[in-house]
């Protein structure tokens, strides 16, 4: 089971969490009161929806939908209604989606054109914008609180580790060189202004 935790909502008793759970064969998306109770199915395909992330309004989850083992999409649900549309449908994979603070742009990675890399998807004009080129896979994308940034997980070095650029994909820099696995990196919430993320490493989580 996957976690995704949505703590911008003012208190604890309004937090919502959105998970994967295992459904047969399949793997679904849910979500449920920060304590457990009222889970609410959200998909039934029969297959795989994965790496659900919260819209900015908590009104809508993207999330990686596999139509079959090859192919996958970016999918994105309206949790009052059940509303569903594929914002991201190319060759390839296909993962990692993450809404920008304001909604308009839509991170995520694709080897659509051979390595796994970033781009960004502006929501309203369905413009799509490549965000880096190297031979390293690029994954996980996170956007800072002020959506000027993404921090990210690439390869490019070796092993995995955190890299963080401006959100048009220029200035790219690395930022953690202590371990030789650093990955899922998320911006803290709580440090609004300060370039702070927490990166899950082999050996503990870490923040840089």
């Amino acid at each position: 089971m996957s976690w995704c935790f949505d703590t911008r909502a003012s208190g604890i008793a309004r937090t919502k969490i959105a998970y994967v759970s295992q459904q047969g064969t399949a793997r679904e998306l849910f979500v449920m009161d920060y304590d457990g109770f009222e889970p609410r199915q959200l998909t039934t395909d029969g297959f795989l929806n994965l790496m659900p992330h919260w819209s900015p309004d908590r009104r809508f989850l993207v999330f990686t939908a596999y139509r079959n083992r090859n192919t996958q999409e970016i999918d994105m649900i309206e949790l009052a209604t059940g509303k569903r549309w594929t914002l991201v449908s190319q060759g390839g994979l296909n993962i990692t989606p993450a809404l920008s603070p304001d909604g308009h742009f839509l991170a995520y990675s694709s080897s659509h054109e051979g390595n796994a890399e970033l781009y960004r998807l502006d929501t309203r004009t369905k413009a799509v914008q490549r965000l880096t080129t190297n031979a390293g896979g690029d994954l996980s994308p996170s956007w800072s609180p002020s959506g000027r940034e993404l921090v990210f997980t690439s390869d490019r070095s070796g092993g995995p580790q955190l890299f963080l650029m401006s959100a048009d994909g220029a200035n790219v820099r690395r930022l953690t060189f202590d371990g030789d696995y650093n990955a899922a990196p998320a911006w803290s919430l709580e440090e609004i202004g300060l370039r702070m993320c927490a990166g899950l490493s082999r050996k503990n989580t870490n923040s840089v």
